[in-house]
């Protein structure tokens, strides 16, 4: 006699459970975050940068991200994380272990995006991330950030450029001949 063996499928696990959904993480602290990217805007972006990196190594090993990378905009101090995962409330349990690792848990707020909007995970439900997960407050922290490394890179490309000053062993060169 052929059986049909269906597995068993956690209560948990559901379309609704599974869904692709966005999770939204505002760095900082919410009191602050109105004048510290004005007083440093340049202020932790690359550790901005390397927190995107852990949560995008930690939640692609467990497998609950639908992109390839964390997408980070701002600043340590004041800045925003969007992921884009399988599993919300998964990922969000999988980001506060990780901040409680690294010691920032507590200057986060994580939440979860609904049809009506931002739905705030940790601390609670009293914080209102709608002003604080806007990206087109960052659009002029980008444009200032791209300046600067455009800067950066135009002064490396002129030092290459340039021969290095003569040290006091170095032969001069010889003469032009005519």
């Amino acid at each position: 006699m052929n059986a049909i063996i269906t597995p068993d499928i956690p209560a948990a696990i559901t379309p609704q459970t599974t869904a692709p959904a966005l999770v939204g993480l505002h760095l900082g602290d919410p009191a602050k975050a109105l004048f510290i990217r004005d007083m440093f805007p340049f202020d932790h972006a690359m550790a901005a940068w390397m927190v995107a990196r852990v949560l995008t190594l930690s939640l692609s090993n467990d497998l609950l991200l639908e992109d390839p990378a964390v997408t980070i905009f701002g600043t340590l101090g004041d800045g925003m994380a969007l992921i884009h995962t399988r599993n919300a409330h998964q990922t969000v349990q999988s980001i506060k272990a990780e901040l409680e690792h690294l010691q920032l848990l507590p200057l986060v707020q994580i939440g979860i995006r609904q049809p009506d909007g931002w739905q705030c995970v940790h601390p609670g439900p009293e914080v209102n991330l709608a002003p604080l997960l806007d990206i087109a407050r960052f659009a002029k922290f980008h444009d200032q950030l791209l300046k600067k490394q455009q800067d950066q890179l135009a002064v490396l490309r002129q030092l290459f450029k340039a021969p290095p000053p003569p040290g006091p062993d170095d032969t001069p060169p010889p003469a032009p001949v005519k």
